[in-house]
């Protein structure tokens, strides 16, 4: 089976972009049967729901998506589903990925023909037009579903904005290309300690990476927990992903006869910042929430009215970090794919 494409959001057809912004809309205009909420709105519940998951026997929630070695997989698994769902509206369509190093503005990509401006280094936010404005777009594509507007739940709004808005004052950004070519072939310092541990550190919470791109956005993205209800959240994981992938390939590459298994931290590794194994969620060898299959004792610490929005799993096998740390052959129904 061909592996699906994922391309730079800068530089991809124009057409091929417009694919992804209407299967967002698709899905985002399309309810679950007999309730108010949409199918794109089932999946930034379940963004919500992972900053605080209790798994069988803890005593404790934990965040099981973010702040320790598990951000990365966990998200890998979310995205790909995330992709899928949007495959079932417009058959074909791929996540493209935001190219960190750009200058953001003024771009091809934050332009109202694509993602549309993110108000970089605004003191004050501001809305979000063309597709995604609060009375719809001005000239509607014809594929436009009719009388449909951008809205944010009210479970899923913070703040009680139902609109799209963006703007920050931060002005830490872009990175530079050699910032991220350090990080795809970054090396861990520490003798006999998987360099996974710093390479995922550095990814998630380090200087112009994960954190502070959600930050120099701003409005929902800049919202740890709601952050997928703007459609630029997609993009900006998926770039993630894509450093991930080459780190991958590089360590494969620098260790000959290594397994990409290798390259996550053993199960009994403690951490090199605390001196702690990583929580439940987090080992290689963990079940994913909420693709745990038919096993029982989860839950979750959310809004009641946000957990019923939670898509319906129990029937997708059980799914562990192991089983996603290749892109090309994910398993489990949910083929593979490639970065350009």
């Amino acid at each position: 089976m061909a592996l699906d494409v994922r391309k730079n959001a800068a530089t991809m057809p124009a057409g091929e972009f417009e694919s992804f912004l209407k299967a967002c809309v698709l899905l985002k205009s399309q309810l679950v049967p007999g309730q108010t909420f949409s199918l794109y709105d089932q999946w930034v519940a379940v963004h919500g729901c992972i900053m605080g998951v209790k798994s069988p026997g803890s005593p404790s929630f934990m965040n099981m998506g973010h702040q320790n070695i598990g951000f990365l997989p966990w998200h890998r698994e979310y995205v790909r589903r995330f992709e899928l769902a949007l495959q079932s509206v417009v058959p074909g369509v791929t996540i493209p990925y935001w190219p960190w190093p750009m200058t953001p503005e003024p771009s091809v990509l934050f332009s109202s023909d694509r993602i549309h401006p993110i108000f970089f280094s605004s003191m004050t936010l501001q809305d979000v037009g063309g597709l995604f404005a609060s009375a719809g777009p001005e000239v509607p594509p014809a594929w436009w579903p009719a009388g449909f507007q951008w809205r944010i739940r009210p479970e899923l709004q913070v703040g009680g904005a139902p609109i799209l808005r963006r703007g920050s004052s931060v002005d830490t950004w872009p990175p530079t290309p050699a910032a991220i070519t350090s990080v795809e072939n970054l090396n861990s310092p520490l003798p006999g300690v998987n360099t996974y541990w710093a390479f995922w550190n550095r990814l998630e919470a380090g200087v112009r990476t994960h954190n502070a791109g959600h930050n120099i956005v701003g409005g929902y993205m800049a919202n740890p927990v709601l952050s997928p209800n703007d459609p630029l959240f997609w993009l900006h994981h998926s770039f993630i992903d894509r450093v991930w992938s080459r780190w991958q390939a590089n360590r494969l590459a620098g260790q000959p006869g290594s397994k990409l298994t290798s390259h996550y931290p053993p199960p009994t590794e403690v951490s090199p910042f605390n001196g702690q194994l990583p929580p439940v969620g987090h080992r290689r060898d963990d079940l994913l929430w909420p693709w745990v299959g038919t096993t029982p004792g989860y839950s979750v610490n959310a809004p009641d009215k946000v957990q019923v929005m939670l898509p319906n799993f129990s029937t997708v096998p059980g799914r562990r970090i192991r089983d996603v740390l290749d892109i090309a052959n994910l398993g489990a129904g949910l083929g593979g794919y490639r970065y350009t």
